[in-house]
């Protein structure tokens, strides 16, 4: 019973520690501001395009295997060290 109370009485000592109003806003109100594109800048005049060469061309393939070996070498067991880290 003892404990029962210390507990109760333990949490309503955290809830009420974290139930406080938040302080006075002291950011001035800065008004938005527009910032309109050039009309004769060609980059927002015009539609995007890529050039003519760069596309229907099939994928580069690695020739070497050097190549294929560095995209096997994933996450070892480096990765699984420290799991949920997202680096």
């Amino acid at each position: 019973m003892k404990w029962g109370k210390l507990a109760h009485g333990c949490l309503l000592a955290v809830a009420l520690a974290g139930c406080r109003a938040p302080g006075p806003n002291l950011r001035t109100p800065v008004p938005e501001t527009f910032a309109i594109p050039p009309e004769d800048d060609p980059r927002y005049s015009k539609p995007l395009e890529y050039p003519k060469e760069l596309l229907n061309r099939p994928p580069v393939k690695p020739t070497s295997p050097q190549g294929i070996q560095g995209m096997k070498g994933g996450a070892g067991a480096a990765g699984n060290a420290m799991p949920g880290a997202a680096f």
